[in-house]
């Protein structure tokens, strides 16, 4: 029995990757709305705040979640646009990113 590829090795890392955007659609997907505020100042840490910030952007651009990494060009974007001072990935657990999932589908 033969396995199908649908996708070509580049189109399956372009639809696994997160989207590329232009400077107008970065602030456009990545504008804090009120109820983005409102959760995201409950926060602590700089890094959460910046994870969830992206994680919201991606889901109300593709409705889908991606695999966010340290180097993002994004998350540079909101760290900068946001004053934050840190972007620690790792310091965030996996049951928090499950939570942040569960939030933003609500």
């Amino acid at each position: 029995m033969s396995i199908f590829q649908i996708l070509s090795k580049e189109e399956e890392q372009k639809f696994i990757s997160p989207p590329k955007f232009d400077s107008f659609a970065k602030n456009y997907f990545f504008k804090l709305n009120n109820e983005v505020l409102e959760i995201i100042t409950e926060m602590k840490s700089d890094s959460n705040k910046i994870l969830f910030i992206l994680m919201f952007g991606y889901f109300k651009v593709s409705n889908r979640f991606f695999e966010i990494n340290q180097d993002d060009e994004n998350g540079l974007y909101v760290f900068n646009r946001n004053n934050f001072k840190e972007f620690d990935l790792s310091k965030i657990s996996s049951r928090t990113i499950q939570r942040y999932k569960h939030i933003i589908k609500l």
